[in-house]
Parts: structure tokens; sequence; C-alpha cells
């Protein structure tokens, strides 16, 4: 239970307290220095399982259209068996970890498709004999997004 205090007077509310995803190349923004905390109550109407929800901070702009630079996104680990078309994900593949929207095109190969203007970032074509080199880490259900 956390605290919740508004005008002087202290109601709780249920809270869990989900994981950060560490990329295991490295290549992120500094960890957080505090638990990441999201409400009881959004976990429960969204019908997520708060035993596989982990947080990812947004690393770079490739998904700049949607998802910006230092945002936080909130992925569901238990969703990666096998992606749907057209979702996005946060997977491993060579060169770390990265958010990328996933199709599944007719042959059994991926497109991973980044989300910006920047022509720096392109779609990658997973071939079907290279699929398994792809680690789905778990499906975005949610982006918090920092104004200003």
């Amino acid at each position: 239970m956390v605290t919740f205090k508004p005008k002087g007077r202290a109601v709780e509310i249920g809270a869990y307290q989900i994981p950060e995803y560490v990329d295991p190349a490295g290549a992120q923004l500094p960890p957080w220095d505090r638990p990441y905390i999201i409400s009881a109550a959004i976990v429960e109407r969204s019908r997520w399982d708060p035993e596989t929800l982990a947080f990812y901070q947004m690393p770079d702009d490739s998904m700049s259209y949607r998802v910006k630079r230092g945002d936080i996104v909130i992925i569901d680990t238990g969703d990666r068996a096998s992606p749907r078309d057209g979702s996005k994900y946060l997977i491993e593949h060579v060169g770390g970890a990265r958010l990328r929207w996933v199709f599944v095109r007719h042959d059994g190969s991926l497109m991973l498709s980044p989300d910006s203007p920047m022509t720096r970032y392109q779609p990658e074509i997973v071939l079907p004999s290279d699929v398994s080199s792809v680690r789905i880490v778990g499906r975005v259900v949610a982006v918090i997004s920092f104004l200003g």
C-alpha cells in the first residue's frame, strides 16, 4: 500500500512496484535510483498481471512519433510467446534491446520497424532462418510521456 495525502488527509491506495528492464548490452539511460510504482487501479482496470510487468526508459528517439527519449514504457513480459502482427515490442536483437513495431510477414520473416522520421532508423528484415535470434522481451502496454 502507498499512502497518498490529498489536501491534508492520508488515504491508502493500492500500488504495485515493478522492476526495471536492464539491457544486457548496456545501451540505455542510467538506471532509476528509486522504485517505479504503478497504481493497482490501473493494473486491475487494464487486466494486466502485475507479476509480468516491467518498465523500460526509452534511451533514444527511434520511436519518436509516439515514444520520446526518456519516456517510461510499461512492458508485459508475459506476452512474448508469438508476436502479434503490428504491435510494439521491446526486443533483444543484434546490438542490444530496442523498441520496435513487429510485423510478421507471409514468408515467416519479421520486419522490425522504428517509428521515427529520422532516416538513421531503418526497418530491419529478419529472415525466417534468423527469427530465433530475436528475443521478445515483452509487448508494450503503456507509455508514460513527460511534457516539457
